[in-house]
């Protein structure tokens, strides 16, 4: 099920940006009826990753939203202080930074281990545009630094799945200690026509998207978030890009990136791991985007892979197809389908299928549904459903 009172960081509404940032009046007004708007002026930052890519958190983070309980003297603190900060950074610097901490705490009836798992994620993100304007080519550097960290002497939530008896995670919350997940340069080129990505990355937020693909805010089970379908590797160094065709609704992208990524490591390693091991998780992608699309990752694509023999890891080389459509219709009704094929032992699922419907069903507020079934890559498993 999706966490209720969840910011969707996948939403990209309209441009209802205010023109001045600084008028009390006008955010008081925001406020009060409940429309667009943004605390920070964020608003015009292309976004042009999935819904957990550091631009998409930033801009919808900065969104205003009317909360189910209104607690106006902490709204005057953040505004006169926080956000005014934020502004001023936006400003005179053109850089936009956020921040936040999320907390887990999961249980299971059954496990090898421990029946109980708890852990906690800390993140300091930031977008910084450093040449160009915003509606013209520019160039930006996009870093985010975390901390996942395990509250208690047993596994994190990230394996009690695992140690339940499931082949799949039941969440992202690990324990990794400090991490640099993102780090490196976006350039947009006019008509946004063409966008790369260069450096320390993190695959998932490039390839296979759908609008419901950020755990920290929609489906925790490792089926819906970063394909098990797909070997994505973990951050590390990569290269991406992305081409619309005819008027930004059809695209094609490609990447290649580390196949043993590792964003806890020193930038020695990532340097070494990338150009002196040379062993590559890579893709193309081709898809359809619709012109009213409300969300990143609306639409349909067909996704190919293709991961190296991996020597220390021990996997074969191996390859794979994904799937997947999904489409806003009626009043925030989201349904969509996924598919993924593989061959070799690298990803997790050699087959897997999957369906599900979001509803908004009251203002920055999401229920859903999803089941799934696959096989996986590991015959000695038994199929799983979800």
């Amino acid at each position: 099920m999706v966490p209720t009172s969840a910011q969707d960081s996948s939403l990209a509404r309209p441009d209802s940006s205010i023109d001045d940032i600084t008028s009390i009046n006008i955010r008081d007004t925001v406020r009060k009826v409940g429309i667009g708007g943004h605390h920070s002026g964020y608003d015009k930052i292309d976004v042009t990753g999935g819904s957990k890519a550091v631009d998409a958190n930033l801009v919808a983070d900065d969104e205003y939203k009317q909360a189910w309980f209104d607690w106006h003297m902490m709204e005057d603190v953040f505004d006169g202080y926080y956000y005014d900060f934020k502004r001023k950074l936006k400003k005179d610097y053109r850089l936009a930074i956020g921040s936040d901490y999320m907390y887990l705490n999961q249980f299971a009836s059954f496990s090898y281990s421990n029946t109980q798992a708890t852990s906690g994620i800390f993140r300091f993100f930031g977008h910084w545009r450093l040449f160009g304007k915003s509606d013209e080519t520019h160039g930006s550097f996009v870093f985010k630094i975390e901390n996942r960290h395990n509250m208690t002497s047993g596994v994190p939530p990230r394996n009690l799945g695992y140690e339940a008896g499931s082949a799949l995670s039941t969440a992202s919350f690990k324990d990794m200690g400090w991490g640099l997940t993102n780090f490196y340069w976006k350039q947009i080129f006019k008509d946004k026509w063409l966008s790369i990505v260069v450096g320390q990355m993190d695959p998932g937020d490039w390839t296979d998207l759908f609008p419901q693909l950020n755990s920290y805010v929609f489906y925790m089970n490792e089926a819906f978030f970063n394909n098990p379908g797909m070997a994505l590797p973990n951050q590390g160094f990569g290269f991406a890009a992305k081409s619309y065709l005819y008027k930004q609704n059809i695209y094609v992208e490609a990447g290649i990136h580390d196949a043993n990524g590792e964003p806890n490591i020193s930038f020695s390693y990532i340097f070494d791991s990338f150009f002196n091991t040379r062993e590559f998780f890579s893709w193309i992608e081709a898809g359809w985007e619709p012109s009213d699309k409300l969300s990143l990752g609306e639409g349909i694509h067909l996704t190919y892979w293709y991961q190296d023999p991996r020597t220390e890891a021990n996997t074969k080389e191996s390859w794979g197809f994904c799937f997947s459509a999904s489409r806003y219709i009626g009043s925030g009704l989201n349904p969509f389908i996924r598919f993924a094929y593989s061959e070799g032992d690298a990803a997790i699922m050699h087959h897997l299928a999957i369906v599900g419907l979001v509803a908004n069903f009251y203002r920055h507020d999401y229920m859903g549904i999803g089941i799934n079934w696959g096989g996986p890559s590991d015959t000695s498993k038994r199929d799983q459903y979800g």
